[in-house]
């Protein structure tokens, strides 16, 4: 048994920023930024 933790636990916006990076990145962002309101730019592209 692996200790994958299930994307579907993760709030929405963090379900969202895993699609984009994946969820090992996004794990690393929510453990160092986590209670911190981030902001992101959207690309226009």
């Amino acid at each position: 048994m692996t200790n994958v933790p299930d994307e579907s636990l993760l709030p929405c916006i963090l379900q969202e920023i895993a699609e984009l990076i994946g969820l090992p990145a996004t794990l690393k962002l929510a453990q160092h930024y986590g209670g911190v309101r981030l902001y992101v730019p959207i690309s226009n592209c």
